[in-house]
């Protein structure tokens, strides 16, 4: 059996000469611990810098940014390997670089929990997606969790219910319309099931409920899907077993289409990519896929897989479809409420512009994305914004304007700081 692993210093028939002793991970002791430390990363200079720890340590937590800019941190594996159990969830205050334990937002997730901002003040929802770790009946129902007190709703109607963990979850088109699409997922644990699932939900209704979107083609753990400046989801990457094991990676990609509920067939991935999988969308409109860590290279499991290294870039159709956009000029800030002019080629011709929020992406968690549509005017050499002022759907920070014209090719985007 192939390794992955060496130790240092040894050449020759010594470093071939090895072996090593593990006991199967089960859900009841995991051989990971969390972490407390915390990093602050600057875009300027590039290098992290170190905050105050956390109270808790986490290891596979999610952070969801709220209106404010603070960053609330929920779930993950303690120090002793065990899931947290929801009685230290904690905030992030950007100011102060300090962490507050909230005892009255006592609430149990299993590790890597999808939690959306919603337009609500206070209110996120829970998609129920998630990476895993944590027993099968618990913290596993989607709901809208309110931290003004701590009470949780749940949201019901999705499909293949016991199949939520290593799926993927985005909103469907701008924020604005308040409708989550959860794509994909499996079984708990090593579970061979895997499911074709799109389903949706409005959270605009008083009763919000799941409803049945398109079929994927196949059975699909660990989706990635990257929001499109006009207005799609790219869903792409997965595999129909837990890791890919028996050679199950899917090489099929679709774009979902929200004013129809439809899907499309997209260029196929020539590498396939399950656990460990991300993708992102740059800033020319095009989409960067990476990694993958798949159990067994072979289809009979008996060659151990090892990191995936290769990247790929997709193209959407929209690129080809004539001349792009520019924008020209513009300011790098832009505030709540307010106008702001860019330069841009034919401005007649700007049909749509958003702003959309760089994402991070990994274990098909990606709470930060999200696409914002913007009131636009055309002037003579350009468009005049008005930044929404509502800061549930536009959260402070950086974020890439597009400018789309009326074939839908958007522009390169241009940053913005939104504060």
């Amino acid at each position: 059996m192939r390794g992955q692993y060496r130790i240092e210093g040894l050449t020759g028939a010594d470093a071939r000469n090895l072996y090593g002793l593990s006991e199967k991970i089960t859900m009841d002791k995991q051989d990971y611990q969390g972490r407390k430390e915390t990093y602050e990363f600057d875009p300027v200079t590039e290098r992290y810098q170190r905050v105050a720890d956390m109270h808790e340590k986490r290891w596979y937590p999610t952070l969801t940014g709220l209106p404010d800019g603070s960053v609330l941190a929920v779930s993950g594996l303690d120090g002793s390997g065990q899931v947290v159990d929801g009685s230290q969830n904690e905030i992030f205050d950007p100011a102060t670089r300090k962490w507050t334990v909230r005892k009255d937002l006592d609430r149990y997730f299993p590790t890597y929990p999808t939690l959306l901002q919603t337009a609500k003040p206070g209110l996120l929802f829970y998609t129920g997606s998630n990476s895993g770790y944590g027993p099968e009946d618990r913290g596993r129902e989607p709901g809208l969790w309110n931290l003004t007190d701590n009470s949780f709703r749940p949201v019901p109607g999705i499909r293949d219910a016991d199949q939520l963990e290593t799926s993927m979850s985005a909103w469907a088109g701008p924020v604005q319309n308040q409708t989550v699409m959860v794509v994909g997922g499996g079984g708990v644990g090593e579970s061979p099931k895997s499911t074709r699932r799109i389903d949706l939900v409005d959270l605009t209704g008083r009763r919000p409920r799941f409803r049945p979107g398109p079929d994927l083609p196949e059975g699909t753990r660990y989706p990635n899907l990257v929001t499109l400046p006009d207005d799609t989801t790219l869903i792409t990457n997965g595999a129909r077993d837990y890791r890919g094991r028996g050679a199950t990676d899917n090489h099929i990609a679709r774009v979902y289409h929200p004013d129809s509920n439809t899907l499309s067939p997209a260029a196929d991935p020539a590498v396939g990519r399950n656990y460990h999988s991300s993708a992102l969308l740059l800033p020319d409109g095009r989409v960067l896929t990476t990694g993958s860590d798949p159990l067994y290279a072979d289809r009979k499991n008996t060659i151990s897989g090892s990191f995936e290294q290769r990247l790929e870039v997709y193209t959407p159709p929209y690129l080809y479809h004539g001349d792009r956009p520019a924008i020209t000029s513009g300011p790098a800030a832009v505030s709540y409420g307010r106008q702001a002019t860019f330069g841009t080629s034919a401005p007649a011709d700007i049909a749509a512009v958003r702003l959309i929020r760089p994402s991070a992406a990994t274990h098909m968690l990606n709470v930060d994305q999200r696409s914002v549509a913007v009131d636009f005017t055309r002037q003579a050499r350009g468009i005049t914004i008005t930044v929404p002022g509502q800061r549930t759907l536009l959260p402070p920070g950086p974020y890439m304007l597009f400018a789309v014209n009326r074939a839908g090719v958007p522009s390169v985007a241009h940053w913005v700081m939104v504060s």
